[in-house]
């Protein structure tokens, strides 16, 4: 059980003023809902973002992380809502960007439950994480992203 199951973003990136000298990571910039399996993933992106920000000096350095943080935010923001408003119950309608955005994914979740490597490609394409300069191995059509399929005899 969490405790807040929803998307919450706090736009330090839109603020007119900020502490000098101060910045948040994580849930403490935005908090997922954890059914999506976002948060840490994100707070990881950003870690790296704060890193290079601080490897160009310490001037505004605030305003550079929050603003450059705010761009992979955005992704998987984007992806967490989508997916909510897809949802019945779940009040608000999804733009145009938002309903081909789920139309895909669907597509992409379904072809996943066929062969593993769509679903890897999507991940690495949609993903935040791609936008940041982190590299992913790439294992190939067979490798580590082939899937096994178990026949059941009973």
């Amino acid at each position: 059980m969490h405790q807040y199951p929803s998307n919450r973003w706090r736009r330090y990136d839109k603020m007119a003023r900020l502490p000098e000298g101060f910045v948040v990571i994580g849930d403490a910039v935005c908090s997922f809902n954890p059914v999506y399996g976002q948060g840490m993933t994100v707070a990881a992106i950003e870690a790296t973002i704060l890193g290079q920000c601080l490897r160009a000096g310490d001037v505004d350095l605030p305003r550079r992380f929050f603003r450059a943080a705010a761009k992979p935010v955005r992704v998987a923001w984007q992806t967490a809502v989508g997916s909510d408003l897809a949802l019945p119950e779940v009040q608000g309608r999804p733009s145009l960007s938002m309903r081909l955005t789920n139309a895909y994914t669907e597509h992409v979740l379904r072809a996943a439950g066929i062969a593993a490597a769509p679903g890897v490609r999507h991940t690495r394409r949609a993903g935040a994480a791609a936008r940041t300069g982190i590299r992913h191995r790439d294992t190939g059509s067979h490798g580590s992203s082939a899937v096994s399929r178990r026949t059941s005899s009973a």
